[in-house]
């Protein structure tokens, strides 16, 4: 994975809209821990309690040459000696690190390199090769930088997988080192925003396959024109993009095959077809995938809450995939909802009849318990045996969304709850989503049955019970 280490730089640092004020400061920055300033001086000449709380753009040029902008910065601290020297310290969680920009939107690249946590483990892909011989005794190791991924074209931008490596031999040692980036090429210079449209995505499709999160540590964009030609090898500038992500436990562990749902190699028929299906499909399924990545991203969540995410995360999935309503839109308008408004006696308050005519709009949809059910129904053949009957699945779900979600003043059977049972349809809903996104990305059933069968962790949790 590419460094995501700190580096600290001294330069001279001014207010985007006073660059006559120019200070003498130390950055520290990150491609995901934000950056911080120390200033020799104070950035704002008039000091009142308005300037001290006003956002700006900060730009700058490091002792070795770079050019910083920081966007939405802030003064976090500031210190005034009397008599004595005056200092403060500036935050910002994004900035670039390589041009000077106004604003986010003036920030334009021809391609954008993405290393994303888990990448390189999920493409199972290596270019080292071991042999062992015995006559004489020895190790052959030698080393090719695998061939380039093409995963198609996703809104207009080229993407490719492009794999990398490094070699740092020693006294005594040896040792290479693999990566791999997602790349993204623009024909022209674009938007940074439609890369990250791009690359916000596939970490979606990347973590549901990793089953863990997959953030992205490291991002590097380059222009259209290069810094230097060195001996004909156009050199381009390396623009770093400072963001802060609130994770900074990253893992060094490595992922395992048997760790994940599938393999870059597993994708489906082809990797650039399961991709482009997830994306042309991202959309529409967007609502049902972020809770359901709220629970990948948040383990540890409170179990009530993750029962609660996944259960609307169902509902969410099962309204923009299929038919959910008992009659149509235009003839329960017409017929039975009018019938059912005009039985409301005229003598109810205004805001009863409110909240009534508010309800009478969705009488014709699916219910929780019957979507549960259409959908546990449909996959009966692949993790029937896990979920249970269909029926008594969708009533089991739907009647403890209901207890948890309208609880009776006078009742104490919100606090019965039993937390195995909460953990037990918990992972089943999991499952059963897990199994629909399947589907969705192209899936063979009968390669559904094999990731259900020897890879989720949800089957085998859902399977083994607690331990």
């Amino acid at each position: 994975m590419s460094s995501i280490r700190e580096e600290t730089v001294k330069g001279i640092w001014w207010r985007q809209e006073a660059p006559e004020r120019q200070l003498q400061g130390e950055i520290t920055y990150g491609p995901a821990s934000g950056a911080t300033v120390n200033l020799f001086g104070h950035i704002h000449a008039d000091l009142n309690q308005r300037s001290l709380s006003q956002r700006f753009t900060l730009q700058g040029i490091t002792f070795q040459g770079k050019k910083v902008t920081l966007f939405d910065a802030l003064i976090t601290s500031s210190q005034f000696n009397m008599p004595g020297s005056t200092w403060c310290t500036v935050a910002s969680s994004s900035g670039i690190v390589g041009g000077h920009y106004a604003q986010p939107a003036d920030v334009r690249f021809r391609n954008v390199r993405v290393w994303l946590d888990g990448l390189r483990d999920w493409t199972w892909t290596s270019g080292i090769d071991f042999r062992h011989e015995t006559e004489p005794t020895r190790a052959l190791i030698t080393y090719k930088v695998p061939d380039t991924v093409h995963l198609g074209k996703i809104s207009d931008l080229v993407t490719t997988l492009e794999f990398s490596g490094s070699t740092s031999p020693g006294a005594g040692k040896l040792s290479i080192q693999e990566d791999c980036a997602l790349v993204l090429e623009a024909n022209t210079l674009t938007p940074y925003e439609k890369f990250a449209d791009v690359f916000h995505p596939f970490q979606h499709f990347l973590s549901f396959a990793l089953q863990c999160p997959a953030l992205a540590l490291h991002v590097i964009g380059h222009i259209d024109q290069p810094r230097e030609v060195i001996q004909g090898q156009q050199i381009f500038e390396d623009f770093l993009v400072i963001r802060q992500l609130s994770r900074t436990d990253f893992s060094s562990k490595t992922l395992l095959p048997h760790d994940m749902l599938f393999t870059l190699k597993e994708s489906g028929e082809t990797a650039e077809n399961s991709i482009g299906k997830f994306f042309s499909n991202y959309d529409r399924l967007k609502p049902a995938l972020d809770l359901y990545m709220s629970t990948l991203y948040h383990p540890d969540q409170l179990l009530r809450l993750r029962f609660l995410t996944l259960a609307q995360c169902l509902e969410a999935y099962h309204r923009v995939s299929t038919h959910g309503k008992y009659m149509g839109d235009e003839q329960y308008s017409k017929g039975l909802k009018q019938l059912l408004w005009d039985s409301i006696p005229s003598e109810i308050d205004a805001p009863f009849r409110a909240a009534l005519k508010n309800k009478l709009k969705y009488l014709n949809e699916y219910s929780l318990r019957k979507r549960i059910e259409i959908l546990a129904s449909k996959h009966t053949e692949i993790i029937g045996k896990l979920l249970g009957s269909a029926d008594e699945f969708a009533e089991s779900v739907s009647e403890l969304r209901n207890k948890l979600t309208h609880p009776e003043p006078s009742s104490d059977a919100l606090g019965k709850t039993e937390w195995k049972e909460l953990w037990r349809l918990s992972e089943k809903l999991a499952l059963l989503m897990e199994t629909c996104f399947l589907d969705e990305f192209g899936f063979r059933r009968d390669r559904i049955r094999d990731i259900a069968r020897t890879r989720s962790e949800r089957a085998r949790r859902v399977h083994f019970g607690v331990l």
